[in-house]
């Protein structure tokens, strides 16, 4: 693969500015900048370096903080991968994020230790069977015969060797339960009759993953945060239990409203720790300029395109109007950038930017609602973390930002702020 290189026309930077894809392998090597504050990295780095036995951990933060990228980061940085056998999937790629319970996670986490364990291209150097072909026989029994019965399905060529039938098959039952519903709808009440069977299978394959080639199994489960929060809500608090039981370490990303509700005493139990991953701090809690965190966000946008193709103020632009919420600043410049092209600029200007802060306001606009502007008005004065349901909307929608420090705060996202004199004109509100 040729070396991921910064852009050094507008059409290579409107490529680099992804916002829908984590850093990962080459990217995460070419544009990755360090946070000023990485200890919720750190935190969990140590856990999994130190603890003698399988931890389950909670990995929280604000939708778009760059929880994905962090893991990536982690685990091709850190030395991870030398200790550990990584399983790493996203909920949202592989299973269906409309229609989705425990057991869809726990067969996703089955399928996917099955397919990672059985694919000569990820399996360590030297080894070619990961998993005991008496172990194999009963996996390929368990998914035929329990899981998919009568269910039509591809069948692997009789000729392959056992692994690569168990794989095909693992493969195979993940891409009906993302999108078959009646086949999801069978299959989940077929496990849930057999939940322990589906558990004895997941903590067999990993006990034979540590046997063959002496290591722990991890398991990192990305973008349940980005489910629907009352789905995401069931799913930890009636089913942490389940969620714990498979003897592997195991980090499940959780969504920051949850971090605030009165079920959440209830739901870490069933964890070591749960780790918050910030906001990047763009002002300070009195409204003073941060910075550092300023600094951090300008290199992101320079480390993906050369200078010449931005001007310094279009970059400030940007960084204050992120909020410091990196997927809001990467998306932002992908849509100045196009802005740009359209004129047929060699350069992002300031009014190529404007358009896109206009869009996004567009999108809050459509979701926001009275209850929330008056909320919103309220924490632009107060900065207040208050723990109640609008305020949990306005933080998964992401109107309103939290920032960490020692005590920390919430603000309103730059974008929104115009939107809150607007709405208290209309409703002949004080403005905040």
């Amino acid at each position: 693969m040729a070396a991921i290189k910064k852009a050094t026309t507008l059409v290579e930077a409107l490529n680099v500015f992804d916002s829908r894809t984590p850093l990962k392998d080459e990217t995460l090597k070419a544009f990755y900048v360090e946070r000023p504050d990485e200890s919720s990295l750190e935190t969990l780095k140590v856990y999994l370096q130190a603890l003698n036995k399988p931890g389950k951990f909670l990995f929280t933060g604000p939708r778009g903080s760059g929880k994905s990228t962090e893991l990536n980061r982690l685990i091709e940085t850190s030395g991870i991968r030398s200790q550990f056998f990584v399983v790493q999937f996203s909920v949202t790629d592989t299973l269906n994020p409309f229609d989705f319970n425990f057991i869809d996670l726990l067969l996703g986490i089955a399928n996917q230790l099955l397919v990672t364990a059985t694919d000569e291209a990820v399996l360590p150097k030297g080894v070619t069977k990961i998993i005991k072909e008496d172990l194999l026989n009963e996996l390929y029994l368990w998914i035929t015969r329990d899981l998919l019965q009568d269910i039509p399905f591809r069948s692997p060529d009789k000729d392959w060797e056992l692994s690569a039938k168990v794989n095909f098959l693992a493969v195979e039952l993940g891409g009906k339960l993302g999108n078959e519903p009646l086949t999801r709808q069978k299959v989940r009440e077929r496990t849930e009759l057999r939940l322990s069977q589906l558990l004895d299978n997941i903590n067999y394959v990993i006990g034979s993953i540590r046997q063959r080639i002496n290591r722990e199994t991890l398991i990192i489960i990305e973008d349940i945060d980005k489910l629907d929060p009352e789905l995401a809500g069931e799913l930890y608090f009636q089913h942490a239990v389940s969620l714990a039981a498979p003897k592997a370490y195991i980090v499940y990303t959780f969504p920051i409203a949850l971090r605030y509700t009165n079920d959440f005493s209830q739901i870490k139990r069933n964890f070591n720790d749960d780790i918050t991953l910030p906001n990047i701090k763009v002002n300070n809690r009195d409204g003073t300029a941060n910075a550092e965190g300023r600094s951090m966000l300008r290199q992101v946008l320079l480390e993906r395109m050369n200078a010449d193709l931005i001007e310094p103020e279009a970059i400030d632009l940007l960084v204050e109007m992120s909020g410091g919420v990196p997927v809001s600043l990467i998306a932002l410049a992908q849509r100045a950038i196009n802005q740009a092209i359209a004129r047929k600029s060699s350069k992002v200007e300031v009014a190529d930017v404007q358009p896109a802060i206009d869009k996004e306001r567009g999108d809050f606009q459509g979701v926001l609602t009275q209850e929330h502007y008056t909320l919103l008005r309220q924490r632009a004065s107060d900065k207040a973390i208050v723990n109640d349901a609008i305020n949990r909307e306005c933080l998964h929608n992401l109107s309103l930002l939290e920032y960490k420090n020692a005590n920390p705060w919430r603000d309103v996202h730059p974008v929104v702020v115009p939107l809150l004199e607007d709405t208290a004109e209309s409703t002949d509100e004080p403005k905040a």
